[in-house]
């Protein structure tokens, strides 16, 4: 319930999972997260990301509204991925996120022969 946005009773039901770095070894390439603002503990938590060449996620502002960890996060995944694209109006001023919103990142890492792949 730590991330959810839904209020009152909500029925859960249990999954069987795996860990997401266990997940990345088992050759992984294209990473879409959708985890209700628990992206962020993930994101920062991955040092390896092993064979992705594309990660697609929503940052949640409404969770964490400082512009530096967002920053920090770009800057992170800037390790690994060669590009990363989100809608920038000029955010490089902001200290806080001043609108009720959240912003998609789509990351993508250039792989060597890529018309082989696609």
């Amino acid at each position: 319930q730590k991330y959810t946005h839904y209020r009152g009773d909500v029925e859960t039901i249990k999954v069987k999972s795996i860990p997401f770095e266990q997940a990345l070894s088992e050759g992984v390439t294209f990473v879409k997260m959708d985890c209700e603002g628990a992206e962020l503990e993930i994101l920062e938590g991955i040092e390896d990301w092993k064979l992705v060449t594309h990660l697609v996620f929503e940052y949640s502002f409404t969770k964490r509204r400082e512009m530096a960890a967002f920053w920090a996060l770009i800057d992170h995944l800037g390790r690994h991925f060669d590009q990363i694209w989100f809608r920038d109006e000029n955010w490089h001023h902001l200290e806080q996120w001043p609108w009720h919103t959240d912003s998609l990142i789509f990351c993508r890492k250039s792989i060597e022969n890529e018309s082989a792949v696609f």
